[in-house]
């Protein structure tokens, strides 16, 4: 299954991708939403789902787990091979 993340909800201070708490996302084959946390996303991606933003011009990111110095798990979004902030200027809720 592959998601098109829509919207993220982050915590204070909420400037990095590691204050992601949740993250809602679509199915657009099939018009499903999804809200999930930032560590039920992580798995997902982990265990082979396709996580993706589209911006404004139609191109793509896909959406990487991945673990911090400090263990934590979040996810965050890659574009030729370059991690980038994609999610963190998604829409707020």
């Amino acid at each position: 299954m592959a998601v098109r993340f829509t919207a993220v909800h982050v915590v204070h201070p909420g400037t990095s991708h590691e204050h992601i708490a949740s993250l809602k996302a679509t199915d657009d084959s099939t018009g499903k939403n999804y809200e999930d946390t930032r560590a039920a996303w992580h798995d997902f991606i982990k265990g082979g789902g396709v996580g993706f933003d589209r911006d404004a011009a139609g191109n793509v990111a896909y959406v990487a787990a991945r673990v911090s110095s400090a263990g934590n798990q979040y996810v965050q979004t890659y574009r030729d091979q370059v991690y980038t902030d994609n999610l963190m200027a998604l829409p707020r809720y």
